[in-house]
């Protein structure tokens, strides 16, 4: 993986065209990270990018705040049509991994507001969700605006704000770790999909309660996460959690909410279906044990392929 640095690698569109279609051309294993402001993103990049392999290209982009006012004060102007316009026509290849950050402590965000830019950052379902916070650098316009108090010693990390108060930005901080632990790890897609589809930001706040409280008596491992999901959420998430488990988790037991189902016989029709050429055709599969797993669970057969990352209901295989 190569990271460029420049802060807005698109800034000059023309150089940006001619180093992306050079790493297209060029590159065998490589894959490039790279910032981008999508505001001011050409339809040339975006077809450039969208033509890249899957996997050759990262992308992040500083959304920050969606909030008018404070984009005023750190000298930003953002039209978040357009921004959200041109984000979803980068997603339409899914062939690129999209980061997006916000930053909490800006001037004239308070809490709600932040919540709001939360949540019209999530509704574009980037595969990663960063919530930064301010950092108050020496020489810069942030260090004369009033109403920032901020760490006197590296990072110089915002602590409070004249709109948001310190309690307020810890909770933050717990609502960071938790979107770290079950949005940005990737193992409980489903799962926070299904559970985020209102007012994302809330769900987060009251998950962030209750995982800060199961961890104080130390940190959980991830395996054991998916339990601690099912015991607040119950059987309204059971379905989107067992999945997110077998994707996730290939050489581990399903936890306790996830009982097998009791099908005579299963291990040998598993084995007569790796001999199935028609099957075996059908989901492009290898007759490796070592890449696959099946499970009878929630009424069906599921179907894990780990090397292609896909799940599949092969249910009427064992009718």
């Amino acid at each position: 993986l190569v990271k460029l640095i420049d802060r807005t690698f698109n800034a000059d569109s023309k150089r940006a065209a001619e180093i992306i279609k050079y790493i297209i051309e060029n590159s065998v294993n490589t894959s490039v990270h790279f910032e981008i402001s999508p505001q001011i993103l050409t339809d040339e990049l975006i077809n450039l990018l969208n033509s890249a392999p899957k996997g050759m290209f990262q992308l992040e982009m500083g959304i920050q705040t969606l909030n008018k006012d404070s984009l005023k004060a750190i000298n930003r102007y953002a039209d978040w049509s357009v921004i959200s316009e041109n984000i979803g026509k980068l997603q339409k290849s899914r062939n690129m991994h999209i980061h997006l950050d916000l930053i909490a402590g800006l001037p004239y965000e308070d809490y709600e507001s932040f919540g709001k830019s939360f949540n019209e950052v999530n509704s574009l379902k980037p595969d990663m969700l960063q919530l930064g916070f301010l950092k108050v650098l020496h020489g810069t316009l942030m260090e004369n605006q009033e109403g920032i108090i901020h760490a006197d010693f590296p990072p110089y990390e915002v602590i409070s704000t004249k709109w948001v108060s310190a309690q307020e930005m810890c909770r933050l901080k717990d609502i960071e770790d938790t979107v770290e632990t079950f949005y940005n790890s990737g193992a409980f897609k489903r799962t926070i999909e299904h559970i985020t589809k209102g007012d994302a930001f809330a769900e987060f706040e009251n998950l962030a309660d209750k995982f800060k409280k199961a961890s104080e008596n130390g940190n959980i491992k991830r395996v054991d996460l998916y339990q601690f999901l099912y015991e607040i959420y119950g059987d309204s998430i059971k379905e989107p959690l067992i999945y997110d488990f077998l994707e996730s988790n290939k050489n581990h037991s399903l936890p306790p909410f996830a009982q097998r189902d009791d099908i005579k016989g299963f291990k040998e029709k598993c084995h007569i279906l790796l001999r199935n050429d028609e099957f075996l055709r059908k989901y492009r599969i290898e007759p490796n044990l070592k890449s696959l797993r099946f499970e009878p669970v929630l009424g069906k057969v599921v179907m894990v392929d780990y090397q292609k990352s896909s799940i599949h209901d092969i249910t009427t295989y064992f009718i």
